[in-house]
């Protein structure tokens, strides 16, 4: 029998850390342009669509809090940008336990649980998702 993936990962999670990355997993992966000299965290907001997917994807973070998951949101960006993190992950940010920032130097080992839509942090406790565009 086929499971889906989501169950299988969410099933393999329970009472577990999970870390969740965020751009193009949980958000829109997008670069703020060059071009942008002013308000940049304003560009930010207004172009934050939650869309179907994004949605979805919060509502599974959910159902793994409600499975006893600790959810650690685990990105690429400076630790300088949790301000602005906070502000773009909106009522959802409540769902995350921590908050670990490695400035494009994130590793995974093979014991973590991870939710990533980079197949380079790809392991057999890894969910690996499309990435939101």
């Amino acid at each position: 029998m086929n499971t889906h993936p989501y169950l299988t990962f969410a099933l393999k999670a329970v009472g577990r850390t999970v870390f969740v990355d965020m751009d193009g997993t949980i958000l829109k992966a997008f670069d703020i342009p060059e071009t942008i000299n002013g308000n940049r965290l304003m560009w930010w907001n207004e172009n934050l669509d939650v869309t179907d997917i994004i949605l979805y994807r919060a509502l599974y973070l959910v159902a793994l809090k409600a499975l006893g998951c600790k959810l650690v949101v685990w990105t690429n960006r400076p630790l300088a940008k949790k301000a602005i993190t906070i502000k773009a992950l909106g009522i959802f940010a409540m769902l995350f336990s921590d908050f670990q920032f490695h400035s494009g130097k994130k590793k995974s080992s093979s014991d973590m649980l991870v939710i990533d839509d980079d197949k380079r942090y790809k392991t057999d406790t890894c969910l690996i998702v499309e990435k939101i565009k």
